[in-house]
């Protein structure tokens, strides 16, 4: 049966082909702090690059106002709900 072929990693620095599990190469090429490197630089081009979350408002509920007009709004959607889903009955009545 014929062997595989090894994996292995090329060096940067010496161009010597070294096994993916070493963390350094015989020249003193450090692979780990390359890595490391370019992870940090890939973290800071992900930050700049995000824009904050976006989050909705959230009522004040101590303010009886405030209490109010949330409650009445969502009273209106679940009205609007309902009334849409008797149309959808009658058409479906009709049809």
């Amino acid at each position: 049966m014929p062997k595989k072929p090894m994996i292995a990693k090329i060096c940067p620095s010496c161009k010597q082909q070294v096994p993916v599990a070493c963390k350094s190469c015989p020249c003193g090429h450090f692979f780990y702090n390359a890595r490391r490197i370019a992870r940090e630089f890939a973290l800071e081009a992900d930050f700049r690059r995000r824009t904050a979350r976006v989050r909705r408002e959230k009522p004040n509920y101590y303010d009886a106002l405030e209490y109010d007009k949330h409650i009445k709004k969502v009273r209106a959607l679940k009205k609007r709900v309902s009334e849409c889903e008797v149309d959808d009955e009658e058409d479906e009545k009709r049809g």
